[in-house]
């Protein structure tokens, strides 16, 4: 490689591939990527798996699965959306049975009322 053909420096973490990226880059596809980031480029396309290559290249992230988070957020829909009287509604618009709805109001209501009376220190253990 002559001079003029010099290697450009390395862009600063997290600087995204955003208006400054290669024309090129438009060229690629998944199976021009290493093979780790070939399935991500699969989901958030070929521009993101760059992106988070240089955001996080080289580190390791645990990425927590959604179902759980889905769930935390339509419990509080559910907390926030209920009247009094449509249970019924409630369990259509989202798909859990009436019981189960009635179980999340019900979680709700015993997490403010441990609230309200933090538990006390249990009793000391006296000897015999």
């Amino acid at each position: 490689m002559s001079d003029d053909q010099t290697t450009p420096p390395p862009r600063p973490r997290g600087e995204g591939q955003g208006e400054g990226a290669p024309d090129w880059l438009d060229d690629l596809t998944s199976a021009d990527l290493p093979e780790p980031l070939q399935e991500w480029a699969e989901i958030v396309g070929v521009r993101g798996a760059v992106r988070l290559a240089e955001s996080v290249g080289g580190e390791y992230r645990y990425i927590p699965k959604v179902d759980k988070l889905l769930i935390r957020m339509r419990d509080t829909r559910i907390r926030r959306e209920f009247t009094g009287g449509n249970l019924r509604a409630l369990a259509r618009k989202y798909k859990p049975s009436e019981t189960w709805i009635r179980e999340i109001l019900e979680a709700q209501a015993d997490d403010r009322q441990a609230s309200l009376f933090p538990a006390a220190d249990p009793a000391p253990i006296l000897p015999h």
